[in-house]
C-alpha cells in the first residue's frame, strides 16, 4: 500500500523561533515497521518551511497515498492544524483512509470522531503493532472490531475496540530513519568540519562528547569528565535538599523518581563506553563523514540578526494564508 506519513506544521510561534525542530520520531516509530511489512511509504514534513495547508495537500495529491497518517507530538495545541488539514486532505482525496494518532485523539476520540467525519480511523495508544495491524486489514478486509486499540465509526455511532496491550520489546520495531533527511536535522557549524568522528553510528548520536574527537584529549578523559560533572551537580546541596527535604511531598517524590531514572542512565552510559562503543582512534572528519556544514541556516548566530527580521515574515505569511483560506 502507498502510504503518506504527515508531520504537520505546529501553529504556535513558539514552535517557529528558533527553528530548532526535531525529527518526527512518532511517525519514524510506525513508519519503519510498515516499510519493513512491503509498503511503500513516504514522509511529509510539514514543519520544515513551515509548509501552508494548501502546499501539504498540493505535496500529498502528487504522491497519490492510498492511506495518510497524520499526527504531531505536541498533540494538543496541534489538534486544530490537523483538523483542518485532513478537512482539505478529504476534498482533494476522496478515496484515501485517513489515519489520527497521538495524545489528542487517544483520548478525544468520541469528539473528534463526531466533529470531523474526514477521519476514517484513530490509532489509540502506542502505534506501531496497531498501525500495522490496521494497514493489514484495510487491505485485505479483516473485520475491524478484531483490532485493539482503534476508534471509528461502526453502527452508526463513535465507537473504540479495546486499548492495544503495551509493546513490551520496542527493539522488535525499528524507526524508519530512512525516511527523513539526517542532515536537514543535524546541522553543525564550519568550525567542526574538521574534527573526527569517533561514533559512526548514527543512532547512538546524543550528546557531541560522544560523537567527535576533542583535540589533544582522549575520548575516555572527556567521557569522565562529563560524568563527574553530572555526579557533581546530582549531589550539590539544592539538589539533596529537594530529594529529602522539599516540603512539597510531589516534588520529592518527582525527584527521586528522577533519581532513580538517572541512576540508571549513568551507569548504562558507563558501561556502553567501556564494553560496547568502542570509539574510532582515526576516523573520518565530520564533513567527509556527514556533508557540508549548514553555516548560513543559524541565523540566530549571525551578529547581523535582529529577532524582527524572521518575526515578521512570519506573520506576513499567517496572514497571507488567512486571506487565501477567505472567500
Amino acid at each position: 500500500m502507498r502510504i503518506l506519513l504527515v508531520n504537520p506544521p505546529h501553529p504556535s510561534i513558539g514552535s517557529r523561533i528558533p527553528r530548532e525542530h526535531l525529527p518526527p520520531l512518532g511517525l519514524l516509530s510506525v513508519g519503519g515497521p510498515l516499510i519493513d511489512a512491503g509498503h511503500k511509504v513516504q514522509l511529509l514534513d510539514a514543519e520544515l518551511g513551515p509548509l501552508s495547508p494548501r502546499q501539504i495537500v498540493k505535496q500529498a495529491t502528487s504522491y497519490a497515498p492510498e492511506a495518510i497518517l497524520i499526527g504531531h507530538s505536541g498533540s494538543t495545541s496541534g489538534h486544530p492544524i490537523v483538523a483542518e488539514i485532513t478537512r482539505l486532505l478529504r476534498r482533494a482525496l476522496a478515496k484515501t483512509w485517513i489515519i489520527y494518532g497521538g495524545v489528542f485523539p487517544t483520548y478525544h476520540w468520541r469528539e473528534f470522531l463526531t466533529d470531523e467525519p474526514q477521519i476514517n480511523f484513530i490509532v489509540r495508544g502506542e502505534g506501531e503493532e496497531t498501525t500495522l495491524r490496521l494497514i493489514h486489514a484495510l487491505e485485505t478486509g479483516e473485520f475491524f472490531p478484531t483490532i485493539p486499540g482503534i476508534a471509528y465509526w461502526y453502527a452508526g455511532r463513535p465507537f473504540a475496540t479495546p486499548p492495544a496491550p503495551l509493546i513490551r520489546d520496542l527493539d522488535a520495531y525499528r524507526l524508519g530513519w530512512e525516511l527523513i533527511d539526517p542532515h536537514r536535522w543535524t546541522s553543525y557549524f564550519r568550525l567542526a568540519a574538521k574534527r573526527k568522528v569517533i561514533q559512526t553510528d548514527v543512532a547512538k548520536w546524543d550528546y557531541k562528547h560522544q560523537v567527535l574527537a576533542t583535540r589533544n584529549v582522549p575520548p575516555w578523559r572527556v567521557f569522565l569528565w562529563v560524568k563527574l560533572i553530572e555526579a557533581v551537580m546530582q549531589l550539590r546541596p539544592r539538589s539533596l535538599w529537594r530529594l529529602f527535604a522539599h516540603r512539597d511531598r510531589g516534588i520529592r517524590a518527582a525527584m527521586r523518581w528522577y533519581y532513580r531514572i538517572g541512576r540508571k542512565v549513568w551507569f548504562h552510559e558507563i558501561w556502553n563506553f567501556l564494553f560496547r562503543d568502542h570509539p574510532k582512534k582515526d576516523g573520518l572528519t565530520l564533513e567527509n563523514f556527514w556533508g557540508e556544514p549548514q553555516d548560513g541556516e543559524q541565523y540566530a548566530m549571525d551578529r547581523n540578526y535582529k529577532r524582527d527580521d524572521f518575526i515578521y515574515p512570519v506573520w506576513q505569511q499567517i496572514l497571507q494564508d488567512e486571506q487565501m483560506r477567505q472567500p
